[in-house]
Order: structure tokens, then sequence, then C-alpha cells
């Protein structure tokens, strides 16, 4: 039977990289990991610090790229920002379900997890979504958002038990209801009545491509330094963006 911490032929450890043909023991799982979370934190450091010293850069490639967006820099911000957020949460979603096989879950819990996290974000959507129609500076709330999204990837890279789990995909539901419609709200009031049907599809378009770039990327990821670096990551940039997001000036969003 396979366990948590690894499998029948020895191939991998539970959040470790791939051990081709070896059966490592606990000291080796370990050793690797610290190597893999130290590769992942200069890949965390190296990215965010790119990030954070080209905004503008990549602010100006969607300007090039959609010309309708610039001279609205609000809503490059909004797309620059939020694409890195589908860009991350893609490198590990396609991935969920081998996940949880790993920490002991099945198929059917892995289901049940990701109903809650999905069940638990829809109805409060209902309810956040009237309660930020109060709120003036919505802007804040996805800051928020990205905040809570940083808490449950480290959640994630440091997962101990089904419990835990279920904790923390009630928490990221928590997080996608209170920044999702804070997010359509801004953007909306951004968009031109004449251009916001093609506003509203660049943006999608360019969620659709990032999420698809995302899978391959976080895949090979995966696969060479294992789901702690990839989560670590996750975790790094969410924060990122949210510091980013929160000391922005309240009048650019």
């Amino acid at each position: 039977m396979r366990s948590a911490a690894g499998s029948s032929n020895g191939r991998t450890a539970a959040f470790g990289a791939v051990y081709p043909g070896s059966n490592p023991g606990p000291a080796a799982v370990r050793e690797n990991n610290k190597i893999n979370l130290g590769a992942g934190w200069w890949i965390v450091t190296s990215f965010m610090r790119y990030t954070l010293q080209n905004m503008e850069k990549f602010k100006g490639v969607v300007g090039i790229l959609f010309p309708s967006m610039r001279r609205n820099r609000s809503l490059r911000i909004l797309i620059a920002v939020n694409s890195i957020l589908v860009f991350i949460v893609g490198l590990f979603s396609p991935f969920y379900a081998v996940f949880v096989q790993k920490i002991g879950g099945d198929i059917a819990f892995t289901g049940l997890s990701w109903a809650i996290f999905s069940v638990v974000s829809g109805i409060l959507i209902f309810l956040f979504s009237r309660w930020e129609l109060k709120v003036k500076e919505q802007e804040l709330m996805i800051a928020l958002g990205y905040f809570l999204r940083a808490i449950v990837f480290t959640s994630y890279a440091f997962m101990g038990s089904m419990t835990q789990l279920i904790l923390t995909q009630v928490l990221w539901g928590v997080g996608a209801a209170i920044a999702t419609p804070a997010f359509d709200s801004v953007y909306a009031s951004h968009t031109d009545k004449e251009s916001s049907v093609v506003q509203w599809g660049e943006w999608e378009g360019i969620a659709a491509i990032m999420t698809g770039l995302a899978a391959l990327v976080g895949g090979i990821i995966i696969q060479q330094f294992g789901y702690s670096t990839v989560f670590i990551s996750m975790a790094a940039i969410s924060l990122g963006l949210g510091i980013y997001i929160w000391r922005l000036p309240r009048e650019v969003l």
C-alpha cells in the first residue's frame, strides 16, 4: 500500500521531487526537500524582484498587445496583477488531485475538498457582494483576497492532515469570495461603455492563456522540485501582489 510519504516503487516523496528507480530513506527525503526549498526560495525571490522592478514594463506590454487599454492605466494594472495570480494558481490546480493522493486522500476526498472550496466561495460571494457595495475602497478587498490566498498556499506547503486540507479549502473559498466581486466591480468601473465587451474579452482571453501556460510550467516545476517549491512560490507572489495593490494610490483604482 502506498503511504503519504512515498509510493510502493519509491519514486516520490510527499512534497519532494522525483527519485527515478530508487527508494530513499527519510534522511535522504528531508535533505532533498531542503535542497528543493532552497532552490524554490531562490526562484521565488528572483521572480518577485524581477516582477516588481518590471511591473511598468509588464503593464506596457499589455497596452501594446491591446490598444484599447493604452490610455487606461487602471485596466492595465488590474490585468497585469490578476494575470499573475491566475498564472500562479494555474501552476498547481491541474495537479490538485495528485497532490491530495500524495498526502493520503483518495479521489472521492479530492472531489469533496474541491467541492467545499467551490460551495463556500459561491455562498459567500452572494453575501460579500452585497456587503462590498458599501465599501468605498473596493481595491482593498482585492488586496485582502491576495493576502488570504498567501495564507492558503503556505498551508498547502506544510499540509499535515485531511482536516487541515478542509480548513484550507474553506479559507481559500473565503479569499475568493472577498476578491472576486471586488475585482469585477473595480474592473467594470474602468471600462468604456463603447468598448466594454472588448475590454472584458481581452481580460478573459489573457486569463485563459495564462492558465494554459501555467499548467505547462507547473508540471515541469513540480516534476523537478516538488510541490513545496510551487506552494511557497505561490504564497510569496500572492503576498507581493497584495502589498502592491495595497500601496497603490487610491485614485489609481
